[in-house]
């Protein structure tokens, strides 16, 4: 007899996790990046990294009417909802303090990390090009072990 939970668990963790090593391979080989299929990490490692940079990880919740599902019998939120994004908010900021330094900046980090990921999507142009690549799959690759 199998035994199923109707709990949804949270996979945030595991897909920040695996979008960031398959981003720090990306950095090896440019032209996969900018294949359809690659859109999903880096557009959703660029969003992390914008929640990121204004503490903003608020998802919308709709609950109700509006979602088309009944309220009653919900006796409130589960406090594990609300803490999705504290361990990727840390494993980002542990890498950010690991490669770029604990004193620098994180929105200078951020920033950076987002024109890699821009360069890596678009083939943009980007100046001192070798060392922000090197630091972001650095980076990425921390993050990815780091989750």
């Amino acid at each position: 007899m199998s035994i199923i939970t109707i709990q949804q668990t949270d996979k945030s963790n595991f897909l920040c996790k695996r979008f960031a090593a398959e981003t720090s391979q990306m950095f090896d080989r440019p032209e996969h990046a900018r294949a359809i299929a690659a859109r999903v990490p880096l557009e959703n490692l660029f969003r992390v990294l914008e929640m990121f940079q204004s503490r903003n990880f608020v998802d919308e919740t709709r609950k109700g009417i509006l979602a088309l599902e009944s309220t009653a019998g919900q006796d409130g939120e589960d406090p594990q909802d609300e803490l999705w994004h504290k361990d990727i908010e840390s494993a980002v900021a542990n890498s950010i303090h690991k490669i770029y330094g604990a004193s620098a900046s994180e929105k200078e980090a951020t920033v950076e990390l987002q024109s890699a990921l821009r360069w890596l999507a678009t083939d943009s142009q980007l100046d001192n090009r070798d060392q922000i690549i090197t630091r972001a799959k650095q980076f990425f690759s921390h993050l990815s072990q780091a989750l």
